[in-house]
C-alpha cells in the first residue's frame, strides 16, 4: 500500500478511535452517576428501614465499583463523606455503625476491602487500600496523606479481654485510637493493633504485627514488630 493510501486510511481510523473513546467516556460517566444515585438511594432506604440517620456527602465524580455493600446499624447515627476523585472497587463492604467515615480527595479503595465505622475513620487523602484490606474502628483511625496499605493488611483499634470466669470475652472491649502518619507504607498482611502511632514516611514489613509505636522515617518488621533501622528506598 502506498504512503498516500495509508495516510488516507489513517484519517478515518483516527476518527473512529476518537468517537469510540468519547463514547466510552460518556458511558462511564453515565454509569458512575447511576451507581452514585443507587448508592444514595440504598443508604436512605436502609436508614429509614432501621430507624437510623446517615448524613451523606458524596462527590459527583466518585467512581464506584460493582456490588458495593453498605450496612447501616439499626437506630444509629452515622456520617459518610467521600471527596472528589475517589475510587471504590468491586465487592467493597462499608459498615456504618454509628460512626463517621471520611474519605479525602483521591482515595483509592480496591476490591474486597472492608471498613467498619463505629468510631471516626479518616483517610486524609490520596490513600491506597490494596485488595482485601480491613479497617475496624471503634474509637478513631487516621491514615495520613499518601499513606497506603498492602494486600490483606488490617487496622483494629480495639481488643477483647477476660475480666472474670463468668464474663463473655466479646462483651469486654478496650479501645484506643490508631494514628498513621503521612506517606507511610504498610506491607501486605500487616496488622496494626489498638493504641499504636506510626510516624510519617515509615515502612512496615509484610506480615508484621505492630503493637508498639513506630517513629517517623523508620523501618519495622516482625511479630511483634521491632524498629530495625531508619527507612530508606531500599527498605521499602
Amino acid at each position: 500500500m502506498s504512503r498516500s493510501a495509508s495516510e488516507a486510511l489513517a484519517h478515518p481510523l483516527r476518527a473512529a478511535f476518537h468517537l469510540a473513546h468519547v463514547g466510552y467516556a460518556a458511558s462511564s460517566a453515565a454509569t458512575g452517576r447511576w451507581r452514585r444515585r443507587q448508592l444514595l438511594t440504598g443508604i436512605a432506604v436502609r436508614a429509614w428501614w432501621h430507624r437510623a440517620r446517615v448524613a451523606c456527602q458524596i462527590s459527583p465524580d466518585v467512581r464506584l465499583g460493582r456490588r458495593l455493600h453498605v450496612v447501616v446499624e439499626p437506630r444509629s447515627a452515622s456520617t459518610l463523606a467521600i471527596a472528589a476523585d475517589c475510587k471504590i472497587g468491586d465487592d467493597v463492604r462499608i459498615e456504618l455503625r454509628g460512626g463517621a467515615l471520611s474519605l479525602g480527595e483521591g482515595v483509592d479503595i480496591r476490591a474486597r476491602c472492608t471498613i467498619g465505622a463505629s468510631g471516626a475513620v479518616d483517610l486524609v487523602g490520596h490513600n491506597v487500600l490494596q485488595h482485601g484490606v480491613t479497617i475496624h474502628c471503634d474509637e478513631a483511625v487516621v491514615l495520613g496523606r499518601w499513606t497506603s496499605m498492602g494486600e490483606y493488611a488490617s487496622v483494629v483499634d480495639s481488643s477483647h479481654t477476660y475480666d472474670g470466669t463468668g464474663e463473655w470475652v466479646i462483651a469486654n472491649v478496650r479501645t484506643a485510637p490508631v494514628t498513621i502518619g503521612e506517606n507511610t507504607w504498610l506491607g501486605a498482611k500487616v496488622t496494626v493493633a489498638r493504641g499504636v502511632t506510626i510516624g510519617d514516611r515509615a515502612v512496615i514489613a509484610a506480615n508484621s504485627v505492630v503493637v508498639k509505636d513506630v517513629p517517623s522515617e523508620h523501618f519495622a518488621s516482625g511479630v511483634p514488630a521491632q524498629v530495625l533501622r531508619r527507612a530508606s528506598t531500599s527498605s521499602s
